[in-house]
């Protein structure tokens, strides 16, 4: 272990303090800089014992791949201004590392200040400075921190860059890609590309952050946002394992602000991470800081979940069974008649997040909608809960977690539910959509709820997405579970606010916070509206789960009504193996490619409408049945071309 009688020698500190809006850079002072740092006979000459840190929490092994550069960046070009500084565009935003070349006189300091928006030389105070040394050149390359932006503007250097020298680097954890897509539409291509992207910048160091420029958070509930969509493009088990392992050495810690749990205790301000061991959960692991909500601390148990459908891994469900139980515990604690109330201190208790003019709404409040959307979201954690349960065997636990969720649903039902319209609460989509998720609608009532759903996205938000972050997120997952295609392809498919077009339309390289692009202080890279990432895969490419780790799959031809997609192409390397599908409308005819894995059967669904012959081959094909619309066979493993 290192220790206090080691000791360090380096030209290179932070600039900064690594803390909101000021993560900084680094400062290279070249005239410090002794090439023989690392040679036997240095002697010590100039080194100074280390100063210890101690962190309050556990620190666990970093069990995932290791961060690497990836997917070298050149720019674009380069403009010399009147001021005498030079603005490199690296023509794509990005997070990660960049090697420029400086000259000088010795002690002359070289200022780099990095932008994210084309009108501003610095956000968020990204910067880094390179000081001149004997030689009067140098590069400048990073090595312990990290930059963020388009822009680099370059000040104090007099001798002009050239194009050809500068080069930056994406650094993020090196997992491997496991999906791929495309279609006959550029704005779905686009938006996968960007989605995608916008991932990889987000995913240094084993966990996603929030933004790689402001804050550098793991949110629980920007997690819902970004989970299924990295699951269903990467290869993400051991660093999904390893973001739980986070979860669970900062459990038991108090989150961003008050503390209402403990009436002899005076609410703080701010804290960090002070030890409660009442089964509450910070909003983010591993930093422990940040605000949220109950659909924030609530990942540690949807995660655990999705990576055991995903990749068929039970050891996950085992490994994090009692922290699922603690939080769940919690949340007991701050539920009167059946009905979770308010809890915790101003930024405790937030619903959905960042939803169009979200701002100047005001999402930190106490309207009845935010109670109706946490107590929703507390029953998807005891329905999800349930269904680990039984997995793992835990029968006692699952019909507890079942009694309590019903009993919820009901009173939740009874206090909310709007007749005349058959909708809930303030019947946004983002309430609509967290209600049928849950489950807590009553049977008999679904099929309205639904309906009235979809006329809340088609003709009050006139096919527009209006909802945030976790209401985005359990919407875009209630259409695909429902097959509703045609509802998410119109949402994507808007050129005009709120959207991802809107976002093409305005210049984004990036996925941003906001759907609005010019309110002060948010961020352009960001991690709130990934949600659509698993559905070109699972709904444009009709691949589709249908047992844990695709141990058995689904191909189904996706629902979109009358569209102008007329081919889609896409292939996911699922556990049992690489999922391809091809579909092409032309003619009049569908034409249709697709393989299944050895040791694998899919099931194939097929609209019973669509034109295309498909015979029953024995032992190969066999027609099951009709079904919802679909005609429906099964193949087995093997090549197909129909």
């Amino acid at each position: 272990m290192t220790d206090k009688e080691w000791k360090t020698k380096s030209p290179n500190k932070l600039l900064g303090v690594w803390d909101f809006s000021n993560m900084g850079g680094e400062l290279w002072d070249d005239r410090r800089f002794d090439k023989d740092w690392n040679v036997e006979g240095d002697a010590m000459n100039g080194w100074k014992h280390v100063e210890v840190y101690r962190p309050q929490l556990l620190v666990s092994a970093q069990m995932v791949e290791e961060n690497r550069l990836l997917t070298p960046i050149k720019p674009i070009g380069i403009e010399h201004r009147p001021d005498g500084s030079y603005r490199v565009d690296f023509g794509t935003n990005f997070a990660g590392w960049t090697e420029i070349p400086v000259s000088g006189q010795p002690g002359d300091t070289i200022r780099f200040n990095f932008s994210e928006r084309k009108e501003m030389e610095t956000t968020f105070n990204i910067r880094s400075s390179f000081i001149i040394g004997k030689t009067g050149k140098g590069i400048f390359r990073n090595r312990f921190n990290y930059s963020s932006g388009r822009w680099v503007t370059i000040r104090g250097q007099k001798e002009a860059p050239r194009l050809e020298d500068i080069t930056g680097w994406l650094a993020r954890t090196n997992y491997e890609t496991a999906a791929t897509f495309k279609s006959s539409d550029t704005l779905m291509n686009w938006i996968y590309d960007k989605v995608r992207w916008t991932f990889e910048n987000l995913s240094l160091g084993g966990y996603v952050v929030d933004c790689p420029q402001r804050e550098r958070m793991g949110y629980g509930g920007d997690a819902h946002a970004t989970s299924e969509t990295g699951m269903f493009n990467y290869k993400l088990g051991a660093f999904y394992t390893k973001w739980m392992q986070d979860w669970r050495d900062v459990q038991g810690t108090e989150s961003m602000v008050g503390n209402m749990y403990d009436s002899k205790t005076a609410r703080k301000a701010v804290t960090r991470g002070r030890l409660l061991n009442n089964g509450i959960l910070p909003h983010t692991a591993p930093t422990y800081w940040g605000g949220g909500g109950p659909a924030w601390g609530g990942i540690v148990v949807s995660l655990p979940w999705y990576v055991y459908e995903y990749y068929g891994d039970k050891k996950i469900l085992e490994q994090n069974y009692q922290l699922m139980k603690n939080w769940l515990s919690f949340l007991d604690t701050q539920v009167e008649n059946n009905m979770l109330k308010r809890f915790g201190g101003e930024w405790d208790f937030l619903g959905d997040w960042l939803w169009p003019n979200a701002t100047a709404e005001g999402m930190n409040n106490d309207k009845p909608q935010t109670l109706f959307f946490n107590n929703c979201y507390r029953i998807y954690n005891l329905r999800t809960a349930q269904k680990v349960a039984q997995v793992l065997g835990q029968d006692k636990d699952a019909l507890e977690w079942e009694r309590k969720a019903n009993s919820a649903a009901d009173a939740i039902h009874r206090k909310f539910f709007n007749a005349a319209a058959n909708t809930y609460s303030d019947g946004s989509l983002a309430n609509l959509a967290m209600a049928l998720l849950s489950e807590m609608v009553p049977a008999e009532l679904r099929t309205k709820v639904m309906q009235s759903l979809e006329n809340e996205i088609l003709i009050k938000s006139k096919g527009n997405v209006s909802a945030g972050i976790t209401g985005g997120t359990v919407l875009f997952k209630l259409l695909r579970q429902e097959q509703r295609d045609d509802l998410i392809f119109t949402m994507l498919s808007k050129t005009n606010y709120p959207g991802w077009g809107y976002m093409k339309e305005n210049g984004a390289t990036t996925i941003w916070e906001m759907w609005e692009k010019n309110l002060p202080g948010h961020s352009l890279l960001h991690s709130s509206f990934l949600f659509p990432g698993a559905w070109f895969i699972e709904g444009l490419g009709g691949i589709k789960k249908s047992g844990p780790g695709f141990s058995h799959i689904i191909i189904q031809q996706p629902n979109l009504g009358n569209t102008k997609l007329s081919w889609v192409t896409a292939s996911f390397d699922a556990p049992s193996g690489v999922i391809e599908t091809y579909w092409k409308r032309s003619a009049g005819q569908l034409q249709l490619k697709l393989t299944v894995p050895p040791n694998t059967t899919a099931v194939l669904k097929i609209g019973d409408k669509e034109n295309i012959l498909i015979s029953e081959v024995k032992g190969r094909i066999q027609k099951l049945s009709n079904e919802n619309g679909y005609r429906v066979y099964e193949l087995q493993s093997g090549s197909y071309s129909f």
